[in-house]
């Protein structure tokens, strides 16, 4: 019999089949034994009748189970598997018990950095967890589809390199055999050198910034979203073809990723346009309403990033 998914279970009311996943949890009730199960789908809840039935079942070990789809309505999603034969497709090695509780929001939000990091592959099984690689998933394939209607064509630059190609940054060192190369910062002269071939180009890929760090705004390996157009008249070209690659992304996200952003809370931006101002003007924005003097002429710091924000947020609601 072929394996269903736990999402379209609902057409199969009435019908046996079969699920494989992972036993999200575990409870018994009034003599009765239930089992959660999960795939990458959702989950379902599964009924066994007689308790000897999950000796030796454990959270997290991965099952495959038989049984009959019947409607109930105090079953989460209205549906449940009275299971007929389970068998054990994978176990679990944490000894007596399991350092973490995947299926406990609550208890798994209070676990400590370390114990999470350590059982990783236990640890990313968790739902909340889940969803960033699922939102990072959706946010990445909405820039590649955005850039792809519009001309653009995918590149894949390399990663080692002879020197770097910003200034300011500092760069990982790598033995290549009798050389010195570096660990890449930025595809931008490869950007560039392909806008010359393709016209327009992008790349979803690895950077690397050797700087050490304790904020929330820096990151030494982060993946960078690039692309790169010609024939524009000025930055306006660009800056329009951005504001609609992000609306197309958050658009997107927002439709496909409605759980995994409540989950965190979090809400998807929506807007028509995004303000612009000139550098020269920020500086006088910031020390004319804020008192804010700016340390240097060429940049912003991040307090003076933040107040630009909540000037355009509260004058404009972008």
């Amino acid at each position: 019999m072929e394996r269903i998914l736990i999402a379209l279970l609902p057409d199969f009311v009435g019908k046996e089949v079969i699920v494989k996943g992972w036993v999200h949890r575990i409870r018994q009730l009034g003599g009765i034994n239930f089992v959660i199960l999960r795939d990458r789908t959702g989950t379902v809840q599964t009924v066994f009748q007689k308790s000897e039935e999950l000796s030796g079942i454990r959270n997290e070990m991965v099952v495959e189970v038989g049984g009959k789809v019947v409607s109930e309505p105090r079953a989460p999603g209205g549906i449940e598997i009275h299971v007929n034969s389970c068998r054990l497709l994978g176990d679990v090695y944490y000894g007596t018990s399991i350092p973490l509780e995947i299926s406990n929001q609550r208890a798994f939000d209070r676990a400590e950095l370390g114990p999470v990091l350590e059982h990783r592959p236990l640890s990313l099984r968790n739902s909340k967890v889940q969803a960033i690689f699922k939102i990072e998933s959706e946010l990445i394939w909405a820039f590649r589809q955005f850039l792809k209607q519009r001309g653009f064509t995918e590149i894949f630059t390399p990663k080692i390199v002879a020197s770097g190609t910003e200034g300011g940054a500092e760069l990982f060192k790598v033995e290549y055999f009798e050389k010195t190369a570096y660990l890449a910062q930025s595809p931008q002269f490869y950007k560039q050198i392909m806008v010359g071939v393709f016209e327009r180009v992008f790349e979803v890929g690895h950077v690397y910034r050797a700087e050490k760090h304790d904020t929330s705004r820096h990151l030494n390996e982060y993946l960078s979203l690039d692309y790169e157009m010609g024939f524009i008249d000025d930055e306006q070209d660009v800056i329009a073809v951005e504001i609609e690659l992000l609306k197309y992304m958050f658009s997107h996200t927002k439709k496909v990723c409605g759980a995994e952003l409540e989950l965190w809370g979090a809400e998807v931006p929506e807007f028509d346009t995004i303000p612009q101002i000139t550098l020269k003007n920020a500086l006088q924005l910031l020390e004319e309403k804020y008192g804010k003097r700016a340390k240097s002429k060429a940049d912003l710091d991040p307090e003076g990033e933040m107040l630009i924000c909540k000037y355009f947020k509260e004058e404009t609601g972008t």
